[in-house]
C-alpha cells in the first residue's frame, strides 16, 4: 500500500517539476520572485523526494527476513501518520539493513524545522558580517570560506552545492540530533 502511494508522489512531482520547467521557457524560473515556473518546480522535486523517502522507508525496497519482498509498509518506521513508540521497533526491511542513521536523521531535522530556516538565516547574515581578509581582498568570512575552501578547486556551482552540505552536516545535523535526544521541540 505505501509503495503505491510513493509510486504516486514520485508520479506527480516528476509532472510537476516537468510542468515547471515547461513554463520556465516562458516565465523564466526565479526564486526571488517565486515565479510559477519556480513554485512548481520546487513543489514537484520535493514531492517526488518525499515520495522516494516514503518508498524507501515503508514501502519495502528491500526483502524483509520474515516475509515477502514489499511486505514492509505495515509495520514500518512512523508509516504514514502513525507514531510508534520507539523507532527501532516494529521496522521495516529497509530500516533493518541500515538505514536507522538516515531515517534518525531526515526524523530530527523534521523535528524542528522552523527553528533551522530561522537558524540558517541567522547563519549566513551573521558570517557575511564578519570582513575578512583573504589575499589582499576584503570580503566576509561567508564568502571567504567558501572561496578559499572550495572554489579555489571546484567549480562554482558544485562549490556552493559542498559549502551547503558540509553546513547542514556538521553544523545542523548534530544539532537537531541533539535537540532530539533532549527532547526539545521548539514551536510558534
Amino acid at each position: 500500500m505505501a509503495s503505491a502511494g510513493a509510486s504516486s508522489l514520485i508520479a506527480i512531482g516528476t509532472v510537476c517539476a516537468g510542468a515547471g520547467l515547461g513554463l520556465g521557457l516562458v516565465i523564466p524560473i526565479g526564486k526571488q520572485l517565486c515565479t510559477p515556473s519556480y513554485a512548481l518546480v520546487t513543489v514537484g522535486i520535493m514531492t517526488a523526494g518525499f515520495g522516494l523517502v516514503l518508498l524507501a522507508f515503508d514501502g519495502g525496497l528491500w526483502a524483509r527476513p520474515n516475509g515477502p519482498a514489499g511486505a514492509g509498509g505495515a509495520d514500518a518506521v512512523g508509516g504514514l501518520g502513525r507514531r510508534l513508540p520507539s523507532p527501532r521497533r516494529g521496522v521495516s526491511g529497509a530500516v533493518r539493513r541500515g538505514l536507522v542513521p538516515v531515517g534518525d536523521t531526515l526524523v530530527a531535522l523534521g523535528r524542528n524545522p522552523l527553528f533551522f530556516y530561522v537558524l540558517s538565516g541567522l547563519v549566513v547574515i551573521t558570517l557575511d558580517y564578519i570582513p575578512v581578509r583573504y589575499h589582499g581582498k576584503e570580503g566576509s568570512l561567508w564568502s571567504v570560506g567558501a572561496e578559499a575552501g572550495l572554489a579555489s578547486w571546484m567549480p562554482g556551482p558544485l562549490a556552493s552545492m559542498v559549502w551547503a552540505l558540509l553546513w547542514l552536516l556538521l553544523f545542523y545535523v548534530p544539532l537537531a540530533r541533539l535537540l532530539v535526544a533532549r527532547g526539545w521541540y521548539i514551536r510558534v
